[in-house]
């Protein structure tokens, strides 16, 4: 009797959550954070699979266990010129060769999309999605607009010089629902630097900055201004981000980070 039930427990699996259905197993692995499904790949074949499921990232989406993930885009100068994309991965920085190198990027849910890669001059567009790192061409860009791009309300706007002189800025605008790009192209009706430098979205309006001054665009109001206070500093281009709507850089000649919020009235540093 005793050699019976001996036999009966070494028949048993080590790890009894096998024995569960699958879309329990999915359940209970959504749980768990990103950085641990390398580890939990190694257990068995059926959780390699359940970790490299795209029911896996619908499951977590739906739980709301939607993680950041940082990517950089880095420069080479020596020993010989070159760029590439890393991701952030365990507190290292792990380069993926397979991505574009150079372009226009901005961020939009799990996928970065990247416009005039290549040459200074091209109208093609990819996205990447960001859970396999796979590379999906997109409709080409209606013009050669590769100076800045921003995502807001479900919306691409990706900025530049529609001529060859550089005189005019216009502004695209491709839906990320859709995957197309709108037919009608966005004109100002003020004056806008020629060469755009950077694209922030702040308060649900696009900035856009050249060397020496800004304006922004309201998508819902469909208009355009601009804002003497934000541009009482010379933030354009030096590595200002947006948290949370209030703008941030650092001011190098005076040693120290500036804010700005625009919430406050008319704004104010």
């Amino acid at each position: 009797m005793a050699e019976k039930e001996e036999s009966s427990e070494s028949s048993e699996s080590p790890f009894p959550i096998m024995s569960l259905p699958k879309d329990i197993i999915v359940d209970i692995i959504a749980r768990v954070g990103r950085r641990d499904h390398p580890t939990l790949s190694l257990v068995s074949k059926q959780f390699r699979s359940i970790v490299s499921s795209p029911e896996l990232y619908a499951r977590r989406s739906v739980l709301g266990r939607t993680e950041h993930r940082l990517y950089v885009l880095l420069h080479e100068y020596m020993p010989s010129w070159k760029k590439c994309l890393y991701v952030l991965r365990n507190r290292r920085l792990v380069p993926i060769p397979t991505l574009p190198k150079s372009g226009i990027f901005v961020a939009a849910g799990s996928k970065i999309y990247a416009f005039g890669m290549d040459i200074a001059y091209t109208r093609k567009a990819v996205s990447i999605e960001c859970r396999s790192h796979m590379v999906k061409t997109l409709p080409s860009m209606p013009y050669m607009l590769t100076r800045a791009a921003s995502f807001i309300d479900g919306k691409i706007y990706v900025s530049g010089n529609c001529d060859y002189d550089g005189n005019e800025v216009s502004m695209v605008v491709f839906d990320t629902e859709t995957q197309m790009w709108e037919a009608e192209v966005i004109e100002p009706d003020i004056k806008v630097g020629s060469q755009i430098r950077c694209s922030l979205v702040m308060g649900g309006k696009i900035y856009l900055a050249d060397y020496h001054s800004s304006v922004f665009y309201d998508p819902k109001e469909r208009t355009w201004g601009r804002d003497e206070m934000l541009d009482s500093k010379s933030w354009m281009g030096k590595g200002a981000c947006v948290l949370d709507d209030v703008l941030y850089y650092y001011d190098a000649s005076e040693n120290c980070l500036r804010v700005y919020d625009p919430r406050r009235g008319v704004g104010e540093w």
